[in-house]
């Protein structure tokens, strides 16, 4: 079938470990089904704290900042000229763990060394996902 047809073409394309069977593939795919629906589903608070909102700025969707700052009204935003998947590459994420370990000290959220909390999702009816887009609240 259609399942069974992704898990050959991921596999060929090397997206998958070789170890993965459809059966597995197959959970992976309801298990994203049911964090995309969480996703839209969630109405977060409105925010007290400041937050850090860094966005991949090569994606086609609306823009999420006036969603986010709606729910945080201290909201800093930095927009960086990375995709869906690059902002949490491998070559990306020691800067972006660096900047959220600078925000949060700069904010007096936490101690320099401390590790910082992120949240990864985004408004409803931002077009907005996991990794486009990360927020860092106290």
């Amino acid at each position: 079938g259609l399942a069974g047809a992704a898990h050959a073409a991921a596999r060929r394309a090397g997206l998958l470990p070789v170890e993965l069977d459809e059966d597995g593939y197959g959970r992976l795919v309801r298990v994203h089904g049911d964090n995309l629906s969480a996703l839209a589903a969630h109405r977060p608070a409105r925010g007290v704290a400041p937050a850090l909102l860094v966005v991949a700025d090569r994606v086609a969707r609306p823009d999420p900042v006036p969603a986010w700052r709606a729910v945080c009204p201290e909201l800093t935003v930095e927009r960086w000229p990375e995709d869906h998947h690059s902002i949490v590459s491998a070559a990306s994420s020691a800067r972006l763990a660096e900047r959220i370990a600078r925000f949060a000290a700069d904010s007096g959220l936490a101690e320099p060394d401390a590790p910082a909390e992120t949240v990864e999702a985004g408004p409803a009816g931002t077009g907005a996902t996991a990794r486009d887009a990360l927020v860092v609240p106290s």
